[in-house]
């Protein structure tokens, strides 16, 4: 009697409560710090959930005025490990903003911008196949400071800050092991801070972020957070 009640709980709990696949995968905010107008900034980086899923981040910036820059970024995953366990993930996003043109080591930005993912997954539980729209915001506040070198090779310059994106993911498209299919949004603030070390034109990168959604959603589920680390290059357009 115990063994027949035992499976009727389990076939209740695989019904009406499904497990967590995380299916909104962040990637690396995207935080230059310029100064001036005519700077470009690009860079790759690598970032991790606490999952151990990762992607490759590539991103890239470019202060078209005094006050104003643009950023496009592009991130991609295809990690397998056999065919029931898997992401494969595309994302792409536009935002331009307003940054604090001052050679002060204290730095300030502003952007805010729309983005475009299609994202596949299976965690051997479920299958789950989405494209969706985000539109974010994200203020940053950097601290930037010259280092005092004694050769060549030496860092000369460190970079500190924190940053925190608010974003609006909306599914078009969601469908789950093949049967469902249906519209989700929610909301997330997701804190992050970072530190780079390097030249003026060179910069290595680390940054830790957290997740923390509007409502839990017990089917549409995020990651907690992630980590990356990435190269930065800076140049003058003129």
């Amino acid at each position: 009697m115990n063994i027949i009640k035992q499976i009727k709980w389990y076939l209740f709990v695989c019904i009406f409560y499904p497990s967590c696949t995380s299916i909104y995968f962040p990637n690396t905010i995207n935080t230059p710090l310029f100064t001036e107008k005519g700077q470009v900034c690009t860079s790759i980086n690598y970032s991790s959930d606490y999952a151990g899923q990762y992607s490759i981040d590539c991103q890239s910036a470019i202060s078209i005025l005094n006050k104003i820059a643009i950023q496009y970024d592009y991130s991609y995953a295809d990690n397998e490990s056999n065919e029931w366990n898997y992401l494969k993930y595309k994302y792409h996003e536009f935002g331009i903003g307003y940054f604090r043109p001052s050679n002060d080591m204290f730095k300030f930005e502003n952007y805010i911008g729309h983005g475009v993912g299609r994202l596949k997954r299976s965690d051997n539980d479920r299958k789950i196949d989405g494209e969706y729209n985000k539109i974010y915001l994200y203020p940053t506040f950097g601290i930037s400071k010259k280092l005092n070198h004694d050769s060549w090779f030496d860092p000369d310059k460190i970079e500190l800050g924190i940053t925190t994106r608010i974003s609006r993911i909306k599914w078009n498209m969601l469908e789950c092991d093949y049967s469902r299919s249906f519209k989700r949004e929610n909301y997330y603030f997701e804190p992050a801070i970072f530190i780079r070390v390097g030249w003026k034109n060179l910069l290595f990168q680390g940054q830790y972020g957290q997740i923390f959604p509007y409502y839990k959603d017990d089917f549409v589920e995020s990651s907690n957070g992630w980590i990356s680390l990435g190269i930065l290059t800076y140049f003058d357009l003129y």
